[in-house]
């Protein structure tokens, strides 16, 4: 199955770490795996690459109305073939 796995935070806390943590679990388990994360987020990259996973950055460039970014984000997942986000 096709996954994406979606971090948009910024911070190194517990929730980034989950992420990083399902994304190698899911990736162990013969999905296949795309990790979407923030463009400024330290903590992520290294891990996800320590995984064998490529992840890619996203920014949601205007947070009051992300009607672009939304559609951006369903243009990548039918170019994917995203099953489960």
């Amino acid at each position: 199955m096709r996954v994406l796995e979606l971090c948009l935070s910024r911070g190194r806390g517990g929730m980034e770490l989950y992420m990083a943590r399902t994304a190698r679990e899911l990736a162990r388990r013969g999905h296949r795996v795309l990790p979407v994360i923030h463009a400024d987020t330290p903590v992520l990259r290294p891990l996800l690459e320590e995984a064998g996973l490529t992840p890619r950055e996203w920014q949601v460039r205007v947070p009051e109305l992300p009607l672009r970014s939304a559609w951006r984000f369903a243009r990548l997942l039918d170019a994917e073939g995203v099953e489960a986000v």
